[in-house]
């Protein structure tokens, strides 16, 4: 009698290839039915996708990442993810104004930017085409700079707030974090962060309180995650049964200026709510 052997499943990258290519195939399909455009990186390329392929999506990005980093020699992976390159261009780009003399639908030439940056054309060229191939500013021709749908989004003032927040505040503060973690191991407190070896013995909130246009900026870019999916203020009402809780008092740490227990307020009438700023 033959002996029965269970089928040696294809070699992993094959199982990707085969998945990527028939989720491509769904994801356009679907779009299309909804008259949505296929992506790219063309500066009027729409900046979001349709409700109803999120989940879609999601796959064939896990999908295409995992396949990106099997392909990639382990050296040059951590390589890709220890680079501490990228925010360089992108801050620079957004604190020097360069998105915003980009024309729309236009393009400048590179010594129009050294012109009107100070910046060295050396300093242009290297910052430019580092971003450009993140994708986040294009080429037209030779010496040209113009948009794509990622530099044009990043122009929203609220989205250059972020960044410009990352480079100048979480950036310092992400350098120390392993050292705080060497002299208080397992801390909780606020005054043993990376944050506090960063700036000089604050917490966050001492911070921005003591800086309007630092904290201006905080609040810009937290306004950017208005359009990370269940990020936004107005996910926390409908992450939780709030209703459940009848008469009860909430207390929103860190609440800013209240939005989110003003929304909660607004669907759930009996909820006493209470934004708390600082410690």
């Amino acid at each position: 009698m033959q002996q029965w052997r269970r089928p040696t499943p294809p070699p992993r990258i094959v199982e990707l290839a085969a998945q990527i290519s028939a989720s491509v195939a769904e994801l356009q399909e679907r779009l299309s039915a909804q008259g949505v455009p296929s992506p790219t990186f063309d500066e009027d390329s729409p900046p979001f996708f349709p409700d109803g392929v999120s989940r879609l999506r999601t796959e064939l990005l896990d999908a295409t990442a995992e396949l990106n980093e099997v392909l990639t020699e382990p050296l040059m992976l951590i390589f890709k993810f220890s680079a501490i390159s990228n925010l360089i261009s992108i801050d620079t780009i957004c604190r020097f104004g360069i998105l915003d003399i980009i024309p729309a639908g236009g393009k400048i030439s590179f010594a129009e930017v050294v012109e009107k940056t100070g910046l060295s054309k050396a300093e242009v060229r290297r910052l430019l085409r580092h971003a450009m191939a993140m994708r986040i500013l294009n080429e037209p021709e030779p010496e040209m700079v113009a948009h794509t749908k990622v530099s044009k989004f990043m122009s929203i003032p609220y989205i250059q707030d972020w960044v410009k927040f990352e480079g100048k505040d979480t950036w310092p503060a992400c350098t120390k974090v392993v050292d705080a973690l060497e002299k208080w191991p397992a801390s909780e407190e606020v005054n043993e962060t990376g944050f506090y070896f960063a700036n000089n013995g604050q917490s966050v909130f001492e911070a921005l309180g003591a800086d309007h246009t630092r904290a201006m900026r905080f609040a810009g870019g937290m306004k950017s995650l208005d359009h990370v999916p269940g990020c936004g203020d107005k996910e926390v009402s409908k992450a939780y049964d709030w209703a459940s809780l009848g008469n009860a008092y909430i207390v929103n740490v860190g609440g800013s200026r209240g939005s989110v227990v003003m929304d909660l307020a607004k669907h759930f009438g009996k909820l006493n709510s209470l934004s708390k700023t600082g410690q």
